[in-house]
């Protein structure tokens, strides 16, 4: 395994990286004005641009994709080129652009070496399996380019790994994208809660922004949002401020990060997802048992400010229950409840959305014993149309909300395996390594992430988070932070 540590920059990578780029920029910028149309020539501008910030700042790069494809923007209105049957995504200019200036910084400069880390093997091995599944699937014509496209393009999305480990070197570097990466939580969440005071009559976030429906019962005054680009990040970004909460000391100074906290949290209450609540308070639970010493006193002082200012923030409901914040607090309280009851679980169940998915199991394990290796291929249909379920507007026959189970379906078990190697090498490195970081910031980075991506493996049983565009992004990052902060620590 190859580190590397603090090490002189090179001058003569400088200026030959320099003069290399001089002659690039000239030459494309004139032959492209010549030959191709004004669209192309701002394309080659723009690109031209992203390789110049990709090589001072390469984090604000990564902050663009996630900004794109996890924030507010909806995917219909990401801007595109067309190639052939497929598109070309605005982000993956940026992404090709990072690689392009890592290996011309391999190529060129001779004290910048390639960062090896453990999860390189099961990174790699998953996504050469992935695609392979694919290719023999397009050969047999069993796929559309269509439905495999945008499934390639998810899986993709996870090598912006190798952008993060090999292009952030520095603690500096790290922290810029951790504080950009709650800057644009901040954003959405602020967007998701102007979008619940306009209600479902004014929609304009991508995703659902509906009515609240819970155990069959509606609420017409509730707006839920939720599937939107920016659920993954919300979701994350509450789980990794409460554990930077739980393990920094408490001061005035720190009162930002308290509001950006109670952000992203009403935000998370306003998806209505149970599955994230769930997550989301046993990562608080698991925290409070892991911390010792000072950060458990710390941790003890947060949880008696929070209880002493809980009746306080109760006493605007109580005088007013009918306002929307009112009526938001009473119907969380109520889906809560919903964890709990029989009735949820029940086979059968018309108001269970758990077991409603009952017959997603039925076609999937009957493709994984038919087809247990190689699986049916990125984008495959396992299942035939289901009465109630697919319609003009929702063709679901290659959808599952299981990630396991999709993996396990289109890659084969060999592609879930390898899967689940990096997820569980990911996890059980955070988890010897974390208590280890001097730096109290980068230590609860990690811990959080670890956290995270462990509670991930358990939400992925209702919710497809491994094969969602608006989340691979943020995993394939967050996978890369904790390596780098490793690195840095001398921890590898």
């Amino acid at each position: 395994m190859t580190t590397t540590t603090s090490r002189p920059k090179s001058k003569g990578f400088d200026l030959t990286i320099q003069l290399i780029l001089a002659v690039i920029v000239g030459v494309a910028l004139g032959s492209i004005s010549l030959a191709l149309s004004p669209f192309w020539t701002m394309a080659g501008i723009a690109g031209i641009v992203v390789v110049l910030i990709a090589i001072k700042w390469p984090e604000l790069s990564i902050l663009a994709v996630i900004a794109a494809l996890c924030s507010i923007l909806p995917e219909e209105q990401m801007p595109v080129i067309n190639i052939g049957p497929g598109r070309l995504y605005m982000t993956e200019l940026i992404l090709l652009g990072l690689f392009t200036v890592i290996i011309v910084r391999w190529l060129v400069d001779r004290s910048f070496k390639l960062i090896l880390t453990p999860l390189d093997l099961p990174l790699i091995l998953f996504y050469i399996w992935a695609i392979g599944t694919t290719v023999i699937a397009i050969v047999n014509e069993t796929v559309s380019p269509s439905a495999y496209i945008p499934e390639i393009r998810i899986v993709s999305y996870y090598l912006i790994f190798f952008v993060v480990t090999n292009l952030l070197r520095e603690k500096r570097q790290v922290e810029t994208l951790v504080n950009g990466f709650f800057f644009l939580a901040t954003v959405v969440a602020v967007a998701m809660i102007y979008q619940y005071t306009l209600g479902t009559t004014v929609p304009f976030l991508s995703g659902r922004v509906e009515v609240l429906e819970t155990a069959g019962n509606v609420s017409s005054e509730i707006t839920r949002i939720t599937d939107t680009s920016g659920e993954g990040i919300i979701t994350l970004a509450f789980i990794l401020k409460s554990v930077l909460l739980m393990t920094k000391s408490i001061k005035v100074q720190r009162m930002p990060t308290l509001v950006q906290w109670v952000l992203f949290g009403v935000a998370l209450i306003m998806s209505f997802n149970r599955t994230h609540w769930a997550i989301s308070g046993m990562i608080i639970i698991v925290t409070a048992l892991l911390v010792r010493g000072e950060t458990r006193q710390r941790l003890i002082k947060w949880v008696l400010i929070v209880l002493y200012l809980m009746p306080l923030a109760a006493i605007p409901l109580m005088v007013m229950p009918d306002s929307k914040a009112g009526k938001l607090v009473v119907a969380s309280i109520d889906r809560v409840a919903t964890l709990g009851a029989r009735e949820s679980y029940a086979k059968g169940s018309s108001t269970s959305t758990v077991r409603w998915r009952d017959f997603e199991y039925t076609y999937g394990f009957q493709q994984i014993q038919q087809n247990p290796a190689l699986g049916l291929g990125l984008g495959a249909e396992y299942r035939p149309m289901v009465y109630g379920v697919d319609d003009e507007y929702f063709d679901g026959r290659g959808y599952t909300h299981n990630a396991h189970l999709w993996l396990a379906v289109k890659t084969g078990l060999v592609g879930y395996l390898l899967f689940m190697w990096l997820v569980i090498a990911f996890i059980s490195r955070g988890f010897s390594r974390w208590h280890k970081v001097k730096d109290g910031h980068l230590r609860s980075i990690v811990l959080g992430t670890t956290l995270a991506f462990s509670g991930f493996i358990i939400a992925g049983i209702l919710h497809p988070i491994f094969m969602t565009l608006f989340w691979s992004p943020l995993l394939g990052m967050m996978l890369g932070v904790n390596e780098v902060v490793y690195r840095i620590e001398d921890l590898t």
